[in-house]
């Protein structure tokens, strides 16, 4: 009695140990599964990466929409001509979130943190808005510039890792940000950053050297998520091509030749974790 006990006692050990290692097995074969097709920056497949970072961003500003009480997302649109440029996409919606603040400070606190407030750039809004602000609503950019470097986390509506921040930019391999006029002209002009563009302030409308957000047509034409918002990053080839300019070679438009080349491989936040090639050629034959 005692033999058969030790036997099966025996036997639900080593069924025990070959359930564990089967699921060691499993996990190490889903690991390297991943590893390469949703690894990092540069690797196989940072498509899928770049739209999981994108995802957690868009929910960011939208939990900031609820946040603030607002229908409509932070916009793109930074500049202000001067301090009496009250008109300005941020000085509107600053007066909406932050009825306390005085508006009128507003363009020396943007300059202040560092922001660019002459020239259009939506990586540097994306920043801008989900670092948080101060709880004090009558100077909510009080420490701005920290939050900004990545020197001050306790606000922070998205995760960011401080040593991916780069001139108030998110950067997805913590290296330089492109400096040239455009995305186009070589290979030595990239841009590793996150782009930024809402529905609301009109920034579907304008470029960003030389790169326009995506529309499903010509230029001008509705663009994809027409009534949220774009977050956009290069892909594999670190380059972020022109973006909604969609015409082919012959001058003509064709709504799939233009996310080939340098756009081939960039990531969305509505691509459903494909490159934008995949994404369009999933439109032309669903």
């Amino acid at each position: 009695m005692r033999s058969q006990s030790m036997k099966r006692a025996g036997f639900t050990r080593i069924e025990l140990f070959g359930a564990v290692l089967f699921i060691v097995i499993v996990i190490a074969i889903l690991i390297s599964v991943m590893s390469v097709a949703v690894v990092g920056p540069g690797g196989a497949g940072p498509a899928a990466f770049l739209f999981a970072e994108e995802q957690q961003m868009t929910m960011a500003l939208q939990q900031a929409m609820n946040d603030y009480g607002t229908k409509t997302y932070p916009p793109a649109d930074l500049r202000m001509k001067s301090a009496a440029d009250l008109n300005a996409p941020v000085a509107q919606y600053f007066q909406k979130i932050f009825p306390q603040y005085n508006i009128k400070n507003l363009y020396a606190d943007l300059r202040a943190a560092g922001v660019n407030t002459a020239n259009f750039d939506p990586g540097e809004a994306l920043v801008f808005w989900l670092v948080g602000f101060d709880p004090d609503t009558t100077n909510p950019l009080r420490g701005h510039d920290a939050r900004m470097k990545g020197l001050d986390t306790t606000r922070q509506l998205y995760a960011f890792k401080r040593e991916l921040l780069v001139k108030n930019h998110y950067l997805y391999t913590g290296d330089t940000l492109c400096d040239g006029p455009s995305f186009t002209n070589s290979a030595t002009q990239k841009y590793r950053g996150y782009l930024y563009f809402d529905n609301d302030s009109g920034a579907y409308g304008l470029d960003f050297r030389g790169f326009h957000p995506y529309c499903d047509g010509p230029r001008g034409a509705s663009p994809f998520n027409p009534t949220t918002c774009q977050i956009i990053c290069a892909g594999r080839d670190q380059l972020l091509g022109t973006g909604g300019v969609t015409v082919n070679a012959s001058g003509a438009y064709s709504r799939f030749d233009t996310y080939r080349g340098t756009d081939a491989d960039n990531a969305a936040n509505f691509g459903g974790g494909m490159d934008m090639q995949i994404y369009m050629e999933k439109l032309r034959n669903p």
